[in-house]
């Protein structure tokens, strides 16, 4: 329920509404408008410019810590040189593709413009045979590989059973084992690999390695061609093909106790 206002109230209200007839708006000043935007301008402006500054300031930093590019730089060969053979060479890269019996590593030897490759020695080495047979380790693929990351071709040789001693030197021609029929094999130089006790056949005498008994034929890097020269009595023979007579290293690796890998690395032409 409303109530009556007095007198007073009356006066009050009268008086406001009369002021708020009687008030004239403000005037339209231009000039005051015109400064005002432009102070809003001028600092819109530098706070953009300080904006794209600090951009750039992180965008400097960022490439300086990242480098430049890195296709210049001499790749570091890591774990493939033995200790106490010298300081390894910088070559031009050359390029080959991989393939393998019981299985293949493909690519081509494609690297960055210098490579350093290892300085392995080139003379005789072996390890005798340790185990006991039978079983007589079996060789179970050959798989060939180039590695332009670290200057050198691979070929390597798994075996199932125990690990079988190997012999490796350079030889003047490749012949058959027991007939020393010749073999054609690709290649300027030779190197004879010879594994003891081992067989590449299964029980029924069949071949375990396909047909290396043929040469296959790897491709145009260091390593050109290999082999298998023999396989009887114990003995396996695989001949490989080179380019030229280079450093070699011979490293083992036991992946079970009845699977192990025999690897033969040949640097690159220095």
């Amino acid at each position: 329920m409303k109530r009556d206002l007095s007198a007073f109230e009356q006066n009050l209200v009268s008086a406001m509404d009369e002021h708020a007839h009687s008030a004239a708006p403000p005037a339209f000043d231009a000039t005051r408008i015109v400064a005002t935007e432009r102070r809003r301008l001028r600092v819109r402006i530098s706070l953009a410019t300080v904006s794209l500054a600090t951009a750039a300031g992180i965008a400097a930093c960022v490439a300086t810590t990242a480098g430049g590019p890195t296709y210049n730089k001499v790749p570091v060969v890591g774990g493939t040189q033995a200790p106490g053979t010298g300081t390894p060479s910088v070559v031009s890269p050359t390029t080959g593709s991989s393939s393998g019996v019981g299985g293949s590593a493909s690519g081509t030897g494609s690297a960055s413009p210098r490579v350093q490759v290892p300085s392995w020695p080139t003379g005789a080495v072996s390890s005798p045979f340790t185990g006991s047979v039978p079983p007589v380790p079996m060789l179970m693929a050959i798989r060939t590989g180039v590695h332009p990351e670290g200057g050198y071709d691979r070929i390597s040789f798994e075996f199932s059973g125990p690990v079988p001693g190997y012999s490796a030197a350079y030889v003047e021609q490749v012949v058959r084992s027991g007939s020393g029929a010749s073999v054609q094999l690709p290649g300027s130089a030779f190197l004879q690999l010879t594994f003891r006790s081992a067989q590449a056949h299964d029980v029924n005498g069949v071949s375990t390695v396909g047909g290396a008994a043929n040469p296959v034929t790897v491709g145009d890097s260091e390593l050109r061609a290999y082999v298998v020269t023999g396989d009887f009595e114990g003995v396996v023979g695989v001949a490989l093909g080179l380019a030229g007579v280079e450093g070699f290293h011979v490293s083992e690796l036991t992946k079970s106790p009845t699977d192990h890998v025999i690897s033969v690395d040949v640097a690159w032409r220095s």
